[in-house]
């Protein structure tokens, strides 16, 4: 596919309501135009801002998070153009999705537990696996791997600041022997550093830094994959990657925006690592 003004160029030869009956292109009814490009593996969905998506896919690619990777896509039909962003098709044969909220939505009622104020939670989401994957002869190692990768994408939230990590953000491959968490995805609503969606109990307490302070006292065993992922997404490294995308996608992020991420992420890196002096300070006690 061609480039042009920062965009892959797709052309179908077709009206879009024909490639949707042609299964060439299968929708996905939501909010916004997505779809996927079956013939290419390929997922799209539209976007009027592309940067988040672009910038949040380079940050886990350099950090070497499982994630998708976002470029600039416009599809051109016979009577539609649209602009977005596409990735790789992470589906696998073999294998179904299941967003977080109904394994969640499953156990609240198999357990008549009652959640106070945020069923959004890392307890929660431990008990709910637990209970999902009850009849599989490997539940245990199941559950242990979910829930670490759960964990380390709860960490790179709050890391980049993406408020947008909420129970239909979270999605699982599973078959009748196995269950795993899908490559993390979705950066539209990061470098937003006041709360989290995803806490770590059932409490009323979203504030993003005390929610980290809490995980990493509790979960020792994830301060030193945190701090080396702290300290190698430095301000000056996230104004390096914008670099790379700008002449990789031949585009211009603009300036306005370049100095409202670095300057937020400057007071956000700074906090953190208040935060773990802290920890370091406990932990030689």
């Amino acid at each position: 596919m061609k480039r042009s003004n920062g965009y892959l160029n797709l052309v179908f030869d077709s009206k879009y309501d024909q490639l949707v009956k042609n299964n060439i292109i299968k929708p996905l009814y939501r909010h916004r135009i997505c779809f996927y490009i079956e013939s290419l593996r390929l997922f799209f969905k539209e976007e009027n801002n592309c940067y988040p998506e672009l910038i949040g896919s380079e940050m886990a690619k350099f950090l070497n998070v499982n994630s998708v990777y976002y470029d600039m896509l416009e599809v051109v039909t016979l009577d539609k153009t649209i602009k977005g962003v596409v990735s790789n098709d992470f589906r696998e044969d073999n294998y179904k999705l299941i967003t977080i909220d109904k394994i969640i939505d499953e156990y609240l009622l198999d357990s008549n537990k009652k959640v106070l104020y945020n069923d959004m939670n890392l307890e929660l989401l431990s008990d709910a696996l637990n209970n999902h994957y009850i009849n599989y002869e490997n539940k245990e190692s199941i559950v242990n791997r979910i829930m670490d990768d759960i964990k380390k994408s709860f960490l790179f939230d709050i890391l980049i600041g993406n408020i947008d990590n909420g129970k239909y953000n979270y999605e699982l491959k599973e078959n009748d022997t196995d269950g795993k968490l899908t490559p993390y995805f979705d950066y539209e609503q990061i470098f937003k550093f006041g709360t989290t969606r995803l806490t770590v109990n059932d409490n009323n307490n979203y504030d993003v830094y005390d929610n980290l302070l809490f995980f990493l006292n509790s979960e020792a065993n994830y301060v030193d994959y945190f701090k080396k992922m702290y300290e190698l997404l430095t301000p000056d490294k996230i104004e390096e990657l914008i670099i790379k995308i700008e002449n990789d996608k031949h585009i211009r992020v603009p300036d306005n925006y370049k100095n409202i991420i670095f300057l937020s992420y400057s007071r956000h890196y700074n906090n953190i690592g208040m935060i773990l002096e802290k920890i370091n300070s406990h932990s030689k006690r």
